[in-house]
């Protein structure tokens, strides 16, 4: 996606990704805020916004981070997921709930 795209759409594609790899567990909080359901453990994921504006290919790069491997091997403990982009990369960061 081109990089002058605005926010909303941006974030619509993230959720869509999410959406794809965990089907009908995906719900958009608010903007840069996504949570997803394993049974009742809840997961959150905060894209810091500013990672955005910096990556041209963000959604090759989320697809290319270990952010779903993450998420699935933590699915039995309630996390929040930080998304950021470093060192041109996206980084994520896990935390306890």
């Amino acid at each position: 996606m081109p990089r002058h795209q605005p926010n909303d759409a941006r974030f619509s594609a993230i959720q869509h990704y999410l959406e794809r790899e965990f089907p009908g567990r995906v719900e958009r909080v608010a903007e840069h805020d996504f949570e997803v359901f394993h049974g009742s453990v809840r997961h959150q994921v905060v894209i810091h916004p500013e990672a955005w504006h910096r990556c041209a290919d963000y959604m090759g790069a989320l697809r290319e981070s270990e952010l779903v491997d993450y998420m699935r091997e933590a699915q039995a403990q309630e996390r929040r997921f930080l998304i950021r982009w470093q060192d041109h990369a996206v980084r994520v960061r896990s935390t306890p709930l």
